[in-house]
């Protein structure tokens, strides 16, 4: 088994966990509209436009954030409760660990397409091809 292919059997197993008796069905339906839409994009412009192993990492393990926060709601995901308590929080802060997760974890995929599609170097140089 590919290491992708890992990601998407691990993915799709904890999909498959929160779409079984989550809390408000009406919201984590609500809250899957991307992932119906994005997950699938994903995968098929996988097969013409390749990233990293890493970044299929990161956007797996945003993915399985937001699936864990759609199955509860975001405001009753019991981790949050250990954060309002570790951080002194007067709420529930699953949705902050989510909100920050995507910037912290899709900015490197974000990266490297932009660094593919611009034809720019990492150091910021657009990198022009003769061919």
């Amino acid at each position: 088994m590919t290491y992708r292919k890992l990601l998407l059997a691990v993915f799709v197993g904890v999909w498959t966990w929160a779409a079984i008796r989550p809390v408000f069905r009406e919201d984590w339906l609500l809250e899957n509209y991307l992932v119906f839409l994005f997950f699938p994009l994903i995968l098929l412009l996988a097969h013409y436009f390749e990233l990293s192993n890493l970044s299929y990492t990161l956007i797996t393990v945003f993915g399985i954030l937001h699936v864990i926060g759609s199955h509860y709601t975001y405001s009753l995901v019991p981790f949050g409760y250990t954060l309002q308590r570790w951080f002194g929080a007067e709420r529930n802060m699953y949705d902050r660990l989510v909100d920050f997760s995507f910037g912290l974890l899709l900015a490197y995929p974000i990266r490297e397409a932009f660094l593919r599609i611009a034809r720019v170097g990492a150091s910021g140089v657009t990198i022009y091809r003769w061919t």
